[in-house]
């Protein structure tokens, strides 16, 4: 197995069940090089799941804190989950690295989340597209395609997480032409901005999937145009910091990759799978 290392990780700042310490100790467990943060950055359309402003500086301390006194036996990383929504008023310079995401859809007043619940899918395509879920799949993405208009992530957060409530394509066919066009369009719109995507098994700890974004359509592509990946687990509870690592590294060298990258010595570094 590749040294161990999740960029992905949330806390009780934000939707995490446990506190930062009870995630380093996790970590230190399983022999982890390293541990990334990434609490939600704020986000108005839904202060349920995102850390309020008040609470950003009381994590960054905290997170600084453990940084000091966990260093003898692992690295950590300060950083954050910026939503394309994310305010642009919150300072982003002094975090160690930023994930990139988009969790929903902002339409007149109302903010679909994309992956909270089925539920919130089914009504966007009911109430906004008329039941079209192409219409849906085209905004997710171009949203997606547009993180860079916004910010500059180190890292693109569960990519294809539209396919969240999807297995075995209940909702919509990930097989069709169409849908691999949007996808593929969208992360070659990303790429000469953020080359490093993560695949991510956060939705197999929450049983909602059986198999990591990203799909492997996708990873053939994003290794064919130059793109590489870390791999991550999308921790909200420490019982799940590894949560199907072994699969995704099956899946990544079955796409061509020999390489991942994790964060060690204040960079981004290759380890081989």
């Amino acid at each position: 197995m590749y040294p161990l290392s999740n960029l992905h990780t949330h806390t009780n700042f934000c939707d995490g069940k446990y506190s930062p310490e009870e995630m380093v100790q996790a970590a230190i467990r399983e022999n982890f090089v390293s541990l990334g943060f990434s609490g939600h950055s704020f986000t108005p359309c839904d202060m349920s799941y995102c850390m309020l402003p008040e609470k950003i500086p009381l994590y960054k301390a905290e997170i600084r804190r453990l940084q000091e006194k966990y260093k003898d036996q692992i690295e950590i990383y300060l950083g954050t989950e910026r939503d394309y929504y994310t305010e642009h008023g919150e300072f982003t310079d002094d975090y160690d690295y930023m994930l990139g995401s988009v969790h929903y859809i902002l339409k007149g007043r109302r903010c679909y989340a994309i992956d909270h619940a089925e539920s919130e899918q089914i009504d966007a395509v009911r109430e906004v597209y008329g039941g079209d879920w192409w219409g849906l799949i085209r905004d997710y993405y171009e949203l997606m395609a547009r993180l860079p208009e916004r910010f500059t992530p180190d890292v693109i957060g569960h990519f294809d997480v539209i396919t969240k409530f999807n297995e075995g394509g209940r909702l919509f066919d990930e097989e069709d032409p169409v849908y691999k066009n949007v996808a593929m369009e969208a992360m070659e719109a990303i790429l000469p901005h953020c080359r490093l995507f993560e695949m991510n098994t956060g939705a197999i700890a929450r049983k909602k999937r059986t198999t990591p974004y990203i799909a492997p359509f996708l990873l053939r592509f994003l290794k064919e145009h130059g793109g590489e990946i870390c791999i991550n687990s999308d921790c909200h509870d420490w019982h799940y910091l590894t949560c199907a690592f072994d699969m995704a590294v099956e899946q990544a060298r079955a796409a061509g990759f020999t390489h991942a990258k994790i964060l060690k010595g204040g960079r981004f570094e290759d380890v081989k799978l």
